[in-house]
């Protein structure tokens, strides 16, 4: 995936934009980022430094999947080289080349795509794209829905960028770490519930950048961190009084206590100030985000 530099640095000073990511096997990797200067990479590792690609990726084994840029699908698509098409998989124009995509797919991942589409609609049956031979070769992909087959450029925008998120996921091992920027805003709330189902079942990591109470609701307290202009590092949210102050900032007047409620699966209540004395049984057993 490309990514411009132009604006890497804060407020255009001459620092470098620093990148530190910790394994969990100790090692760490720090990027260096700067519009002037080439990037600078850096492996801390306790063992041998690394000297070939089989030896970086045992030393930090991690595959990252960063969601691109999403657009709606072209009217007409023109069969592409399997070069081209490859070269845009995870790139700012592969809405472009969604259909050539999936016409090269084998029938195993087709498979996976059309149980995924399923979660969000029900109804509908996704088809394999197909060649219109002619003076142009131009692929076609159909969707059914009520017995009644459309293509899938005339389908409306969530169903196009909910296609293009699951072919992000599709191949992506389980202990990929999964970055996706503000996926809400093509989506509808219940949609955007469903997504965080989906991502946190398939991925162990993942980072989510949103402004969507949905999402935030959907996933453990401890699992949010509340980022803001003003600070030099994200805030982790670890309590009620931090989730409150988390919507305040994002402009939602949606009740923390209430939608915490609507998505636990049990419900316990209690009077006066019982639940102090429950949070300290919480944190002893380990279950602090449940209070």
């Amino acid at each position: 995936m490309t990514i411009s530099l132009d604006n890497i640095t804060r407020n255009y000073g001459d620092e470098d934009a620093e990148l530190l990511f910790t394994h969990t096997n100790g090692s760490k990797l720090k990027i260096l980022l700067h519009s002037e200067r080439p990037v600078r990479v850096f492996l801390i590792t306790k063992g041998q430094v690394p000297t070939s690609i089989v030896q970086f990726r045992k030393a930090f084994p991690m595959d990252l999947i960063v969601v691109p840029t999403l657009g709606p699908f072209e009217e007409r698509e023109a069969y592409l080289e399997d070069k081209t098409v490859q070269s845009t998989v995870n790139t700012r124009i592969a809405h472009r080349h969604f259909r050539n995509h999936w016409y090269r797919s084998s029938p195993k991942d087709f498979l996976e795509l059309q149980e995924l589409v399923s979660i969000a609609w029900p109804s509908i049956s996704l088809e394999k794209p197909v060649l219109n031979i002619g003076q142009k070769p131009q692929l076609s992909m159909m969707f059914i829905e009520n017995r009644i087959p459309r293509e899938i450029y005339w389908s409306g925008f969530g169903f196009q960028i909910w296609l293009q998120m699951m072919t992000q996921m599709i191949n992506a091992p389980s202990e990929s770490l999964l970055v996706m920027d503000e996926p809400d805003i093509y989506l509808h709330p219940d949609l955007q519930r469903k997504l965080v189902r989906v991502v946190t079942g398939k991925f162990a990591q993942y980072f989510i950048a949103t402004h969507s109470t949905e999402i935030i609701n959907e996933v453990p307290i401890g699992n949010v961190a509340s980022v803001s202009k003003g600070a030099q590092r994200a805030h982790k949210v670890g309590n009620d009084e931090g989730y409150r102050k988390l919507l305040f900032y994002i402009g939602s007047s949606e009740n923390a206590e209430f939608s915490r409620i609507a998505r636990a699966k049990r419900i316990i209540f209690f009077e006066g100030k019982d639940k102090k004395i429950y949070q300290c049984f919480a944190k002893k057993t380990g279950n602090q985000e449940r209070f």
